[in-house]
Parts: structure tokens; sequence; C-alpha cells
């Protein structure tokens, strides 16, 4: 009992808090009405006198989110411009980074083993102020296990000699000449990079362990343009799971991510080695599946659907179709849309079609407004 709240209304008022809503909620109660702690957003109910069993198991099965933690990006700049400290501070805060400068390479060292970056940016050129150079810099930064595996930008004023390249060999991930980028050039080598450190850049979905939305974005807007490129086909799909927000009610928060992990977990492990998995929304992963027309693209939707639904999903019996089912919308690049917003929009109008129809189905765009 809690003075001058009950226990249902502490629930409801944490449920209803954006800071608060996705932390895990066990009700101990003497009262039994599992039900109702499950509508109101309860990971598990226990009734006392409490089984200290069953509760280490339930926090155990919890521990993996209590280490969620989100954050900004950080960019360390080891410059001494000014102008192009202002320069590459604009275009990292507009990506997200939060940016720390220093101007010497002991300093930069030393920070990078305190605050430990998600990317750093080092001008090769520091003048006489700085008492190390910028090679020296980057062997000590890769070869610290703290820091080695810090992506690293090398600016440089103009194009590298054969030695200079050789120092810096297999120690740095982008080269870039100070007086030939633009903005858009640095962005595209931020998102470029983003993609392939995707813990680093906040890209990985905490509950299902794939890439989220904004990785989908990078990812597709590449794959429309290469695909632009070499005329070549690309499809995508929205798999949602049918009624999941019902389990949920029933079954409370844990189980419905549980189903969502599984199912991200059934379907990665069938893709193909080129196919990228992503969290799209609340109920729904997405399939990028690059160089596949729409009938192969169909196929492979209806082989994830069976995946999924063979899976024996906690209460799953109780859904109102008796199982685990999806839905499954299916658009391909140049057939449905010659842009990445449409091609989008081609594959969430197919998937809203599925769930019209009553989902449990695999439906391909038609270009048919309903």
């Amino acid at each position: 009992m809690l003075p001058n709240k009950d226990g249902w209304e502490v629930l409801q008022a944490l449920k209803n808090r954006e800071e608060t809503r996705d932390i895990p909620v066990i009700i101990n109660s003497i009262i039994d009405n599992k039900e109702l702690g499950f509508v109101l957003g309860a990971a598990d109910y226990l009734t006392k006198p409490v089984d200290g069993a069953r509760l280490i198991q339930r926090l155990n099965e919890f521990r993996p989110m209590f280490k969620k933690a989100s954050r900004h990006a950080n960019a360390l700049l080891i410059e001494q411009d000014e102008e192009m400290i202002k320069s590459l501070s604009s275009i990292l805060e507009g990506e997200g980074f939060s940016v720390l400068n220093v101007r010497g390479g002991e300093e930069g060292i030393e920070l990078a083993l305190v605050a430990k970056p998600d990317l750093i940016i080092i001008d090769m050129m520091l003048n006489g102020s700085s008492e190390i150079s910028s090679f020296d810099i980057i062997h000590r930064l890769k070869n610290t296990p703290a820091t080695q595996g810090i992506p690293i930008f090398l600016l440089t004023e103009k194009e590298m000699g054969t030695d200079e390249r050789l120092k810096v060999m297999g120690y740095i991930d982008r080269v870039i000449q100070k007086g030939s980028f633009s903005n858009e050039y640095m962005v595209d080598q931020i998102k470029e990079l983003e993609t392939q450190y995707p813990k680093r850049a906040g890209l990985v979905d905490e509950v299902t362990g794939l890439f989220n939305h904004r990785y989908m974005s990078i990812r597709l807007n590449q794959e429309v343009k290469r695909a632009d490129r070499y005329k070549q086909q690309c499809s995508l799909l929205i798999i949602a799971v049918d009624d999941l927000q019902t389990y949920i009610a029933k079954n409370g928060e844990f189980h419905g991510n549980a189903v969502l992990r599984k199912a991200a977990e059934l379907i990665k492990k069938a893709l193909r080695g080129y196919d990228t998995a992503v969290r799209y929304g609340t109920d729904e992963l997405a399939i990028l599946l690059p160089g596949t027309s729409k009938s192969s693209a169909v196929q492979l939707a209806k082989r994830f659907k069976t995946i999924v639904e063979s899976y024996p999903f906690y209460n799953a019996e109780n859904q109102p179709k008796g199982k685990i089912s999806a839905s499954v919308g299916v658009a391909t690049h140049l057939d449905d849309a010659s842009d990445m917003e449409g091609f989008i929009l081609a594959a969430q109008k197919a998937l809203a079609d599925a769930r019209v129809e009553g989902g449990d189905r695999v439906v391909a765009y038609n270009g048919n407004e309903r």
C-alpha cells in the first residue's frame, strides 16, 4: 500500500510520462489482478508473499534492459584553426554530435582516453605549439586499447605523399582535404562512417538488436542511388506483427518486446548476406532487398512470414487469429516509385492494404489508392 495514491495510479502515471514509460515495472500486491496490471503496462505481476526465486528470475530476464542508455554521440577535434573549428563544429552539431575541441596533441590524447569519443578529427598540420605530430597522435590512439576502436578522420592542406600515406595506412578511416570539401561532402562522409560503426552512432535498436529507423534512412538512400546508377531493381518489405497491442494488453510489455526480439532474430538468420533488417516502427520491421525483383521479394516476404508464425510464442494461442501472425507490404524501386520517399510510401500503402484485408497476408503494391 502507498500513501495518497494506490499502486495502479502510480503505475499509470509512470507509463504516461515519456521519461519513465520504458522502465519495466513489477507489481507486488496482495490482490491477484494480473489483467489490470498488464493493461496498465506492468512488465510482470507478483502476488504477496513474494516468491524470492521467481523475483530473481524475473530480474535476471530484465537485466539487459537495465544496461540501456541513451546519449549524444561525441566528436573530438584536435585542431588549431578557428575557422575550421567553427565550420566542422557546425556540421557535426547539425548531425547530432556534441563537439569537444583541443589544440594540442597530448591534451587530445588525454581527452580521448577520458571522453572516449565516437569520432576523432585530427589536423595533419598541427603547428609548433603542439608537442607531438599528428602521426604520433594517431599511432598512440590506435595502439591504446581504450581508443583503438575509435574512427579517425585526418584533415590535410594538400594531397598526401607516399611516405605520409604509409605512416597512417590502416590507422585512419578518411583523409579529407581542407580546401576541397563542402558541407555536403563532410555530411556524406559522416553518414557513411555511421553505417560502418552503427552502435557508436546510435543506429541500433535496443529491443531487437537490429538497426533502427535512422540507419534505414541512410542505407535506403545509398541503395536507391546505387539502383538508379546501375538500373537495378531494389525491393522493400515492411513486416507488421498483427494485433501486437492486443498481445501486450494481455501479457505485458516485456512479453510484447520478447515477440519483436524473437521475430527479429528469426528473420535476421534467414536474410541473404546483402539484405538489411531494421526496427521500423512500434510493431514493424523493415527489410531492404538490393537487386531483388518484386516477384522474388514477394516469395521472400512469404518465407519470412511463415518463419515468424511457426515459432511457439508465449500465449500465442490466445491471439485473435490463434497465433502470432504477420502482415507484409512489398514495394520495388523503379517499378513502384522513382525516388526514396515514393518507394517507402509504396511499401507503407501495401502494408496498409494487407491490414485492411484482415492481416495475416503478403500484399505487393499495385499502384491503386484505397
